[in-house]
């Protein structure tokens, strides 16, 4: 009766596949969270880097017509 309120793992061999699948489940949506934040890291310093490129192209244009 305690183990099976402290959630010790039981004989029904369904359940715990489904918890094996839904683990597996979360391993690859972790993963897959992980890629997408380094690639908006990669993006957003790209974009960083295009806007600063950018200002001093403003900044040069404006200082040859002033």
């Amino acid at each position: 009766k305690l183990a099976a309120t402290v959630g010790c793992p039981g004989t029904d061999t369904a359940a715990v596949a489904r918890g094996q699948t839904a683990t597996r489940a979360a391993m690859v949506l972790s993963d897959l969270l992980a890629r997408a934040d380094a690639r908006a890291g990669e993006l957003a310093q790209a974009y960083d880097q295009a806007r600063i490129a950018g200002q001093l192209c403003e900044a040069s244009y404006n200082a040859l017509i002033n």
